[in-house]
């Protein structure tokens, strides 16, 4: 009996480890079938937010990634300021909505979008340790470069610890700070990037890669917090365009 009981705790253990090591939880249409190429207007709205969309109804092609035992994020579409947008609820929660795409990031480098935060992350836990990683927004990409090997890394909204154009690393993983801080809390605020520009400097590759997905990530899980932000349309476009 002793050692049924010791082989039962250890496959518990196992089993609990192979958990925690398979962070994302894949909803049911977590497919790749759908996936958005570039449009040939020069022009391609990776994200947008109409009448009648609704992020809880996911559509093939994109994704709505959770965690193990961690609440999700609450999402749903709104008109904010006359901008369509997808709002996302936090409250010690965490998750991740996206799309799949296949596009050349060489032929089309301009990301921009615009982020409204509503209810920033508060607290003292300092945002650069593990312990204080959560943003009330970001943006999360996955690129594949000349090998077909995947880099991922994230665009974020700082709590304050970090200006825009810093880098902030957990571990090895990289975050770019395109905003910071609670100034311009409650305005939507307009970025733009070169995305070649930053996948080269960030992944230190001076290849040609290629964007296979973009999420909105908004989490308060690790603070035990809450925020409110709102995501506008996210496109990528040729130089130029």
């Amino acid at each position: 009996m002793a050692r049924n009981s010791t082989f039962t705790l250890i496959l518990l253990v196992a089993m609990v480890a192979i958990a925690i090591d398979f962070v994302w939880f894949a909803p049911d249409n977590d497919s790749r079938e759908n996936a958005l190429t570039a449009s040939d207007t020069g022009t391609t709205a990776i994200m947008a937010f109409p009448a009648g969309f609704d992020p809880n109804d996911t559509p093939l092609g994109w994704f709505h990634r959770t965690f193990w035992f961690i609440p999700a994020t609450t999402l749903s579409r709104e008109t904010k300021e006359n901008v369509d947008a997808l709002r996302c609820e936090t409250n010690a929660s965490a998750s991740v909505f996206g799309r799949y795409t296949d596009i050349d990031v060489q032929e089309n480098p301009a990301l921009t979008w615009s982020w409204l935060v509503e209810k920033p992350i508060s607290g003292s836990v300092d945002e650069a340790t593990e312990d204080g990683d959560d943003h009330p927004v970001r943006l999360y990409l996955t690129f594949v470069d000349a090998d077909d090997n995947a880099h991922s890394m994230e665009i974020i909204w700082s709590n304050g610890a970090f200006k825009p154009g810093e880098y902030k690393y957990t571990g090895d993983f990289p975050h770019y700070v395109a905003h910071s801080g609670a100034t311009d809390v409650g305005k939507w605020v307009p970025e733009s990037i070169d995305l070649l520009d930053l996948y080269r400097k960030t992944m230190k590759r001076d290849d040609r890669p290629r964007l296979k997905e973009l999420a909105v990530f908004c989490d308060s899980d690790n603070t035990k917090s809450s925020s409110i932000a709102y995501v506008g349309p996210v496109t990528l476009s040729r130089a130029g365009n």
